[in-house]
């Protein structure tokens, strides 16, 4: 069993199974309870109404791309499109990009980037949740990634992604309804798939991007799991 038929295909190039050995597709599934629209989680995190927010939640890793968000993110700021970037988690790239970001402040004649990025640290699900449902996109710029059950989880909060067209990360997030994909390690495109979805409006994914999260919610995938087990045992 995997999370996605990209992992399918890869489990069975590396192990050179056949057609004829079953594997069932079927990922975790998102907690429904927790990820949901909020309209209050701007107040609840006392931000500013109008303050546009790129949101990003996970290891701050090479795998995960963040530097390449980083750079991204520079470029929407400097062009208007966006306010702050928040980084929710922690890695080992964190100092590097603290670093990065200090350096920025001599590249571009715009207000100290310094000021601009958020670095939340680990976060409980109900905080990352509220984040979700505040941020106005969340990104996913991964250079490997399994599924992307974060991207499901934003949307579930009504909240469209910008992700890399890598892995299983494009079986989640169908673009263009609910934001967009971009090849991975291109800041370029990245900034402008983010400074897209910002101008169009968080208004215009919200309900292409709730039914998506609906079916994928862990109820309806702990059946699909279900059913996938009785299959090889029957």
């Amino acid at each position: 069993m995997t999370v996605s038929r990209a992992l399918e295909h890869t489990v069975r190039t590396d192990l050179s199974l056949p057609d004829s050995v079953p594997i069932a597709v079927v990922n975790m599934g998102l907690a429904a309870a927790t990820f949901h629209p909020d309209p209050d989680a701007r107040e609840k995190l006392r931000l500013d109404p109008g303050e546009r927010i790129v949101l990003f939640a996970g290891n701050l890793t090479h795998g995960k791309g963040v530097d390449v968000l980083l750079d991204a993110f520079i470029t929407v700021l400097d062009e208007g499109f966006a306010d702050r970037l928040v980084l929710i988690g922690t890695g080992p790239l964190e100092g590097e990009l603290r670093h990065s970001i200090g350096m920025t402040v001599d590249d571009y004649a715009h207000a100290d980037a310094t000021d601009k990025v958020t670095f939340t640290g680990r976060l409980s699900q109900r905080d990352l949740a509220l984040w979700m449902a505040a941020a106005d996109v969340f990104v996913l710029p991964s250079r490997a990634e399994g599924l992307g059950l974060v991207t499901l989880e934003a949307m579930a909060c009504g909240t469209p992604c910008v992700g890399t067209a890598i892995g299983g990360i494009p079986e989640v997030l169908d673009a263009p309804a609910c934001g967009r994909l971009v090849p991975p390690d291109d800041a370029a495109a990245l900034s402008s798939a983010i400074a897209d979805v910002i101008a169009s409006g968080k208004v215009s994914y919200e309900a292409a991007c709730l039914s998506q999260a609906a079916a994928h919610t862990a109820d309806a995938k702990a059946s699909e799991m279900i059913s996938a087990i009785r299959g090889v045992l029957e």
